[in-house]
């Protein structure tokens, strides 16, 4: 009910934006009727009309909770639109198209960016058109892959938004990470160090999704499976939409 509440407000307030946008469409009207001097200033590019449907449709995604690439990308995500391929993946909503993320787990290891790291990999989230989309978690696991990983992030047509949250599944210690687009560090191993106040690159997740997002307990619900994932998402919305309560 949280969530819902929090999308239904992200929605209002979408809403509230596009009634305010086209009522100043009577000015975009007359410059619409001027004489034609350049192709360029003749190009209708925020009509109220198209202005509208494209609102509408924002409320809409919000609503399901998908985020266009380009609001996650201005609000500081950044994504591999590089040739990386496609791999299906099984989830909670069927097979699932995630692009492989997975890079070299050695020096030299002929696998990094192949779907043999993610052919044994399962999901939490919603397929939107075949594709991972949304805020989920992957268990990255595969027939090449060294060590499980469980990856917490935003995913938009599949790619994974960058930084991301991660935990190895392997192992005695109970961990978290983060996975930048290029590199990755630890954030905390639980009994033994701490940075997760002290990297920059950690604490803004805690922007993202909350303060007590490093908390032991949620490391040890990743490993079993019962990481409260509606409960972030509905965290990281609010980030992304500037929402309050």
């Amino acid at each position: 009910m949280r969530r819902i509440s929090v999308l239904v407000a992200i929605a209002l307030f979408l809403c509230s934006s596009a009634s305010g946008f086209q009522g100043g469409g009577g000015e975009a009207t007359k410059k619409k009727a001027a004489p034609k001097k350049k192709t360029s200033e003749t190009k209708t590019v925020n009509t109220p009309a198209n202005s509208g449907s494209v609102r509408r449709q924002q409320i809409k995604n919000a609503l399901m909770g998908v985020i266009p690439m380009v609001t996650l990308r201005s609000r500081g995500f950044d994504f591999d639109t590089g040739s990386a391929p496609m791999c299906s993946i099984k989830g909670s909503a069927g097979p699932c198209q995630v692009q492989t993320f997975v890079f070299g787990e050695s020096r030299q290891d002929p696998s990094a960016y192949s779907c043999s790291k993610l052919d044994r990999a399962t999901y939490v989230g919603q397929c939107v058109d075949g594709a991972l989309e949304g805020v989920s978690i992957v268990i990255a696991d595969g027939t090449t892959k060294k060590s499980r990983e469980a990856f917490v992030s935003y995913f938009s047509q599949g790619r994974i938004a960058y930084p991301a949250l991660k935990a190895y599944l392997d192992g005695n210690n109970l961990n978290f990470g983060v996975r930048e687009k290029g590199s990755s560090y630890g954030c905390v191993y639980f009994g033994k160090w701490d940075a997760s106040d002290s990297r920059d690159g950690c604490r803004k997740f805690k922007t993202f999704y909350g303060s007590d997002i490093f908390a032991e307990t949620n490391a040890r619900s990743l490993r079993q499976g019962s990481f409260n994932l509606s409960h972030y998402a509905t965290n990281f919305m609010k980030f992304v939409f500037g929402a309050t309560e």
